[in-house]
């Protein structure tokens, strides 16, 4: 399996700092930010030819969602998808990471949605459609996430993005699936790990309370099993709450590298 970290957790003051430390802790990947990435490809794929470090994937950069209301945001975000997703194609990235939107649950006091659930989803598929499509062509995919009810009205459970996935019908659109919001969201984590079977592209290791794994009570144990016993090869990428010094982040890595060594 590749484990990965997401480049705000890594110590190190730029790239090639942070390509060293998760070298020297047997870390396969980087997850990277998508803020001003085009700017900062050539230091990256300069820093990448010295460590023996792959970028999993890029997370964020964007403005706007895939279901954003306002006209002119949709154009925006449109355009940075095609900008990012070029950027991880050259990187050699598995692809881009993006929710169908971000606050905007119906479980808190934040503005209603004037759209019904129906147009949301039909804009969904075809925003995703659309993306696929120019990410398939780059030999890459836009992973779509699900979110927990608190942080989203919009795809919150495995299933519900599995189905969108196939109204979207594109080789390019995979799924990534995040283990803190699935502590919220799935009633038998394994057991939906399970139903997204190859659709599954990337997964996010996070523990129950958004700690780094090992800091909650997720069985990460089981769930690398249940990886590997659906055949899924990677990338997982940790995305967590900052830690408590990088000794913590170290017991981290070493925890994971544990882990996946028994379950190859």
């Amino acid at each position: 399996m590749i484990l990965a970290f997401q480049e705000g957790l890594v110590p190190g003051i730029d790239i090639e700092t942070k390509l060293e430390w998760l070298t020297g802790h047997y870390i396969d990947g980087i997850e990277l930010d998508g803020q001003n990435l085009a700017a900062r490809l050539p230091e990256i794929k300069q820093s990448l030819t010295r460590f023996p470090v792959q970028v999993t994937a890029v997370c964020g950069g964007y403005r706007g969602w895939l279901v954003g209301e306002d006209p002119a945001e949709q154009r925006h975000f449109l355009g940075d998808m095609r900008i990012l997703l070029e950027c991880a194609a050259e990187l050699d990235a598995r692809g881009v990471i993006v929710p169908a939107i971000w606050g905007t649950s119906n479980y808190l006091p934040l503005p209603k949605r004037t759209r019904s659930p129906e147009q949301d989803r039909s804009m969904l598929a075809e925003n995703l459609k659309t993306l696929g499509d120019y990410a398939a062509a780059l030999g890459i995919a836009v992973l779509l996430e699900p979110l927990n009810r608190y942080q989203t009205h919009c795809v919150n459970q495995i299933d519900e993005a599995l189905e969108i996935i196939e109204l979207a019908a594109s080789p390019g659109v995979r799924l990534i699936a995040d283990l803190f919001h699935m502590n919220m969201e799935e009633s038998d984590p394994l057991t939906s790990l399970a139903r997204a079977g190859s659709q599954l592209a990337y997964i996010h290791l996070s523990d129950s309370n958004r700690r780094l794994p090992g800091l909650g009570h997720i069985d990460f144990a089981a769930v690398f099993s249940r990886l590997r016993k659906i055949g899924f090869q990677g990338p997982a990428s940790v995305e967590a709450l900052p830690p408590e010094g990088a000794e913590q982040l170290a017991a981290c890595a070493k925890f994971l590298c544990s882990l996946r060594n028994q379950h190859q």
